[in-house]
């Protein structure tokens, strides 16, 4: 959902896709004294349990994350997020390559009238809503393998120090530059460990929000979401908190579900238009930029978008997905409370 700073949003508060961070990120997997000795979760998050429940988190939310298989302590996806900034950010060159124009407009052509009602609804076009989704997760065929309680339980913990050591122990074993650029990234490690150890603790109460208001009506238990190391999940790569917020029921079944068609498209256009989508070209960049901070990343979309729509072999028949022509007329429930969130901006990159 970028090297730039992991603020924000939806499509993934802006970060190296997970396939360029396997490339990129040699970090993740340098062999330095790694995870905490124990393994029990319980035991493992033991240090930050106090904190969590002082800022809110309730007993039986942390009792079932603890209690899961899939909960652990989350290495590699802490290195990629604190480390993010010495390595490259992604190329986008996938965006607009021969299949990505193919499998988006066979993808249009099957889905246009759930597209069509979003767009309708939010003023987004519907190659744009597929163009998103195809550079996010290859419209929904890579959402990530993360644990997402995971990755925001153990980043809760980044400014513990002996984390904070490990990480820059990393760093020195990977860095390329001057020794006097490399002082000056240790003394970022700090800063970041301490910046997104309390944006770990803000998107599990975010999860904790989505479980308490939606329960059973959200598509899986949010304990067992998977997705990015970033924590961004689903077709469209929202965080918890941008997704609690700013989530639609586009298909209007009572229910959330961040792996439909319906629902993500809707959603994604939702944000896009509170973010400020308009007919201009400046206005459209600006809303992008605001789903994930990197030019490049809107420029890549507007262009596939462009490709799309210049296609004429779309199939645009009235298929829908499953959901019907009376529920596609009608306005969505929104999770949203209005105004976009705003993650605390990441000090100077991402």
């Amino acid at each position: 959902m970028l090297l730039l700073s992991l603020t924000q949003a939806g499509g993934f508060i802006g970060e190296l896709r997970a396939e360029d961070a396997a490339k990129q990120a040699q970090i993740a997997v340098v062999p330095v004294a790694s995870v905490p000795p124990a393994t029990n979760p319980r035991e493992v998050f033991a240090p930050i349990l106090p904190k969590l429940k002082r800022r809110g988190l309730k007993s039986d939310f942390l009792d079932a994350m603890l209690a899961d298989p899939s909960t652990h302590f989350e290495e590699k996806a802490l290195a990629l997020v604190i480390l993010q900034f010495s390595q490259k950010g992604p190329s986008y060159s996938y965006a607009t390559a021969p299949d990505a124009i193919e499998k988006s407009g066979r993808f249009l052509g099957t889905n246009d009238a759930v597209l069509a009602a979003c767009e309708r609804r939010t003023g987004v076009d519907r190659e744009t809503l597929t163009a998103l989704m195809w550079v996010e997760t290859r419209l929904g065929e890579k959402t990530g393998a993360y644990s997402v309680a995971s990755v925001f339980l153990t980043l809760s913990m980044a400014s513990q120090p002996s984390i904070v050591a490990r990480q820059k122990e990393k760093l020195k074993i990977t860095f390329q530059g001057s020794k006097r650029e490399l002082k000056q990234a240790i003394s970022k490690v700090d800063r970041r460990a301490k910046h997104y150890a309390e944006w770990g603790v803000q998107e599990l109460l975010a999860l904790q929000k989505i479980h308490r208001k939606y329960g059973v009506r959200f598509a899986t238990p949010v304990y067992r979401l998977q997705g990015s190391w970033a924590g961004a999940f689903g077709m469209a790569q929202f965080i918890p908190s941008s997704y609690y917020r700013l989530a639609q029921d586009g298909d209007l079944d009572d229910k959330l579900d961040p792996y439909s068609v319906a629902d993500s498209a809707c959603s994604v256009g939702h944000f896009l238009k509170k973010a400020g989508w308009g007919k201009t070209m400046a206005r459209r960049k600006r809303a992008l930029h605001r789903y994930n901070q990197s030019d490049d990343y809107g420029i890549a979309i507007l262009s596939l978008s462009k490709l799309i729509r210049s296609q004429k072999t779309l199939i645009t028949g009235g298929a829908t997905n499953g959901v019907s022509h009376a529920a596609l007329g009608r306005e969505p429930n929104s999770v949203a409370s209005g105004a976009v969130i705003i993650q605390p901006s990441a000090a100077s990159q991402r």
